[in-house]
């Protein structure tokens, strides 16, 4: 009778040591499942972020490329013009000089 007693009382003290163990696994189950839930997510909404930056690179990469063919042409224009004022200054130079030399002779 002792020794049933005695078995008995193992098995209880076994049987709550894997109750405990079980709840322990079964909470650790649904925390995974929860947080592969939540990351799931996370890596969902990353990689839309992730595309939305990939097309706000590639249109900044088309205005800059529209602003450098911009600025090509606008230092293209600016020589020209720089090249015309030149020759117009050296003209206005020329012609004041000639000018000045009518008047004082």
């Amino acid at each position: 009778e002792e020794l049933k007693a005695k078995i008995i009382k193992e098995g209880e003290v076994e049987a709550k040591a894997y109750d405990e163990y079980l709840q322990w696994c079964q909470n650790a189950v649904q925390d995974t499942g929860f947080a592969i839930e939540t990351a799931t997510k996370e890596k969902a909404e990353l990689e839309a972020k992730i595309t939305e930056l990939s097309a706000a690179i590639n249109e900044a990469g088309s205005k800059t490329e529209d602003l450098a063919s911009a600025i090509a042409t606008n230092e293209g224009d600016l020589k020209s013009a720089t090249a015309i004022r030149e020759t117009e200054l050296a003209d206005f130079v020329k012609s004041e000089k000639e000018l000045m030399e009518v008047i004082s002779a």
